[in-house]
């Protein structure tokens, strides 16, 4: 027998059904990512910045030395400020988008805190730098940030298999959305412990309205980057700067504070999200290891320059250095493929960052030239053939374009 119904059921009460009923499975998603990373420990964060500002606040520093690359996420940089600490920006190689081992000799030192190791793109770094940065200076802590670059791995396994924590991104755009949110996982038990009472202490479930407003941006963003909108607004954005995709990028140079929901956890809406997510990683990994590995078979076979690696990476996007990346973006683009230009900056360009306008020489002009290739779940052989196709027709028409830049001194 059903039963009696009180009152009647408006929207709200149905809206706050969606959201905010359902059971609060944190503790289960946070155990569950850990143990897909081999990690003992996992805490959900607002943000993957929220998770790193906590891990250099718990440990206590100030004004020390952090060590990240400059061709990353700005707002890596940007937390490391905030959190009175000194970012320390590492140069790109020469030949390659990710600092050598020989751009980490040169800048850590016996009193370097943390080196932030990003596998940018999936692409493995060379684990021998995090071997002799421990050499250098005992204690340091080694954090993977891996928000770009989910499950990254080599022939040994996971790359951060030696770290001591590692940092993953659940916003959109990512390869596991949740539609915000990130995670940290550690090893030390105390660390874990410090850290998951700083964030109770601090960080809050968040409202209905900021529930509301991360769903209307995430359709807003799913309609977007679909047919014919997403062409629409990319012509859009050719005539007018205020509808170009290239704003995210420089917004993020600019920024000198953290978003006003920095300390608003994902709801356990969000959290269900997340689970089933990463029980599709290991499909969307596959996916888009099979796609870039095409990329970088035919690309090669055609004589174009492709980053090298030690290990299949995953490609959560597939990187292309070009020498005239507007013209490259506007061809393919007429010719009916969009390509991206993430990431578009150096960070030693950011704000928030002090830094000789000479340095990071490397860095800067990966971010001046690198183009992405479609890479998503969905994607067919078919697809990617096409746009190496059309690369080559422009090779043909333009050599320049298409060229890889010389490396810088």
């Amino acid at each position: 027998m059903l039963p009696q119904v009180r009152s009647p059921l408006t929207l709200t009460d149905l809206w706050l059904s969606i959201w905010n009923c359902r059971d609060d499975r944190s503790e289960e998603f946070e155990q569950a990512f850990a143990a897909f990373f081999d990690f003992p420990y996992g805490l959900i964060f607002p943000y993957a910045r929220s998770a790193l500002h906590a891990l250099i606040t718990a440990a206590g520093w100030r004004t020390q030395k952090i060590l990240c690359p400059a061709y990353t996420c700005a707002v890596v940089p940007l937390t490391i400020a905030l959190s009175q600490n000194a970012a320390e920006l590492v140069d790109s190689a020469p030949d390659h988008f990710l600092p050598g081992v020989a751009e980490w000799k040169k800048k850590v030192t016996p009193d370097t805190r943390m080196m932030i190791v990003t596998p940018l793109y999936g692409y493995p770094v060379n684990k021998s730098s995090e071997t002799r940065a421990r050499e250098t200076a005992p204690g340091i802590f080694v954090l993977y940030d891996e928000a770009q670059a989910v499950g990254a791995s080599d022939g040994a396994g996971w790359q951060a298999r030696d770290a001591d924590g590692a940092l993953f991104s659940l916003g959109i755009g990512k390869l596991l959305p949740a539609l915000s949110g990130g995670v940290l996982l550690l090893r030390d038990a105390s660390g874990y412990r410090e850290i998951r009472a700083l964030r109770d202490s601090r960080c809050t479930k968040p409202a209905l309205s900021k529930l509301t407003r991360r769903v209307l941006r995430a359709v807003v963003v799913w309609v977007a980057l679909r047919e014919p909108v997403f062409s629409v607004l990319l012509r859009a954005g050719r005539i007018f700067p205020a509808f170009s995709f290239d704003r995210i990028g420089d917004r993020e140079l600019t920024e000198t504070e953290f978003p006003r929901d920095v300390l608003s956890l994902p709801s356990s809406y969000q959290v269900q999200i997340g689970l089933r997510q990463l029980e599709r990683l290991n499909l969307l990994t596959a996916t888009r290891r099979k796609i870039g590995a095409y990329y970088d078979r035919r690309l090669g076979e055609e004589g174009f320059q492709t980053f090298p690696h030690g290990a299949i990476p995953t490609w959560t996007r597939y990187p292309l250095a070009v020498g005239d990346r507007s013209k490259v973006i506007a061809v393919s683009a007429n010719g009916g493929i969009q390509l991206g230009s993430f990431l578009r900056y150096s960070c030693a360009s950011a704000a928030i960052v002090q830094n000789d306008p000479s340095s990071c020489r490397n860095s800067r002009k990966w971010s001046r030239c690198m183009v992405n290739l479609p890479n998503w779940q969905g994607i067919s052989i078919a697809d990617a053939e096409r746009c190496v196709t059309l690369l080559l027709r422009l090779r043909d028409q333009d050599r320049h374009a298409v060229a890889l830049p010389v490396a810088a001194e």
